[in-house]
């Protein structure tokens, strides 16, 4: 990585392995240094990161599933943004190198609110509705 990217080009590591970030002196141009399960919710913002600044590599470490659930399989919206935007470049102890494809395009746009913080209310975890109130009120009779 040292020889392919400048010290101010990041990488992205999948499904973990966060430990690439620190023996390359790369940084992660997401908030995500482990992809070890579904998370959906999660994985607009994730994209929009991506493509925000755009890694030149991506280092994707096959041998890494977890509990035999492949990467391809639980994260398949960001395989297939890495599939659709990297060729394998090398393959190395069984982690597969991708470089980015030139003139891939951006979909920034796509996930423009993807990160914005989700509002939270304290009421939400302690109020309940009317009727499952009512419900547990008459149990109580």
């Amino acid at each position: 990585m040292a020889e392919h990217t400048s010290p101010d080009e990041p990488i992205f590591v999948v499904p973990w392995a966060a430990g690439f970030y620190f023996l390359t002196d790369r940084e992660n141009p997401t908030r995500t240094d482990f992809v070890l399960f579904e998370d959906s919710e999660a994985y607009p913002c994730l994209l929009a990161r991506l493509d925000q600044q755009p890694p030149k590599y991506v280092i994707y470490g096959y041998t890494w599933d977890v509990d035999n659930k492949h990467f391809r399989d639980y994260a398949a919206p960001i395989d297939a943004y890495i599939r659709s935007r990297y060729a394998i470049e090398d393959a190395v102890d069984g982690y597969e190198i991708w470089r980015r494809i030139d003139g891939t395009s951006s979909t920034a746009n796509t996930w423009a609110a993807a990160c914005q913080p989700k509002r939270f209310r304290w009421s939400d975890l302690f109020e309940r509705p009317a009727e499952t109130a009512s419900a547990s009120a008459r149990s109580v009779q």
